[in-house]
């Protein structure tokens, strides 16, 4: 949403198609909202079975692509005039269809940096001999082995990408009429015209070299801060000289689909913790926790 909103106060009208309804409430972002869109199981099996999780991720992406942009809010923009369409590059690539139907230039929005397969859609050059693969999490320098197996990865899922998610995205999309029936998916989407990442420059170990139109966008969605309530306040200050851990899943994961054996494991270790914990939980609680926290 940082991107967002420094758009909209810039003046600009800002449609967002979206599984999360937003709280901002600024009258030129507008919010469209998809409906039966369960995230959450899918979020949650990965603690069980992350494998599983990726694989029915990889299989039922392009169902869902398909089964998200063609509900009725979402086609109604169709009879609307765009002057530029931003896309997240996970898994949303029917969505280049409005590209292709408002025929105005795209940009990649990406809030996990640079990877195989992204880095040649961003028409940028990959060095598996350098970089780690997200999937091997290898430091620099890599050993001979690791180049071996990052280079392995990075095929592998390229692979996914160009002979299954492709294809498959697009044959779905054009049998429910979604897509004209001489687009390439594949080609369009390797023409984006702007790649914004949420990542840091300055982190990398190397710097990865990249093209003029990848911009680096690390933290714009940090607000300046603003004061504690006052009973808050109050309970970091009775936190005394141990102080207090502040806890967060993130806004992907709601802490109330995490399974009970997970959540259990969490309570107990905190409970074992000398410092009070805050926990950051995005719905009504019921569950039980410790004094501290």
């Amino acid at each position: 949403m940082g991107i967002v909103e420094a758009l909209a106060s810039r003046g600009h009208q800002v449609t967002v198609v979206s599984g999360y309804a937003e709280s901002t409430k600024k009258n030129n972002i507008r919010d469209v909202l998809i409906k039966d869109l369960d995230i959450d199981s899918i979020v949650s099996t990965s603690f069980e079975s992350p494998g599983n999780a990726i694989k029915n991720l990889l299989l039922n992406s392009p169902q869902m692509c398909s089964d998200t942009l063609g509900q009725k809010d979402v086609q109604d923009l169709k009879k609307e005039k765009f002057d530029i369409v931003m896309i997240s590059v996970f898994f949303n690539y029917c969505y280049l269809s409005l590209v292709d139907h408002f025929n105005v230039p795209f940009v990649y929005l990406s809030s996990g940096g640079l990877f195989s397969p992204f880095t040649d859609m961003a028409n940028n050059v990959d060095f598996p001999s350098v970089f780690s693969s997200k999937v091997l999490g290898a430091s620099f320098p890599l050993s001979f082995k690791e180049r071996l197996l990052n280079t392995f990865y990075n095929g592998f899922f390229w692979g996914v990408f160009k002979f299954y998610l492709m294809p498959r995205t697009e044959k779905i999309c054009k049998e429910r009429g979604l897509c004209s029936e001489n687009l390439s998916l594949f080609d369009l989407g390797n023409n984006s015209s702007l790649t914004i990442i949420n990542s840091f420059k300055t982190l990398e170990v190397p710097p990865r070299p990249v093209i003029p139109n990848i911009i680096y966008a690390g933290g714009a969605h940090i607000k300046p801060a603003k004061g504690v309530p006052k009973d808050l306040e109050s309970w970091i200050a009775g936190s005394g000289n141990e102080g207090f851990i502040f806890f967060s899943l993130g806004s992907t994961l709601n802490p109330s689909i995490l399974p009970e054996r997970y959540r259990k494991i969490l309570v107990k270790v905190f409970g074992s913790l000398k410092q009070r914990i805050l926990w950051k939980w995005s719905e009504e609680i019921n569950a039980r926790f410790g004094p501290k926290m």
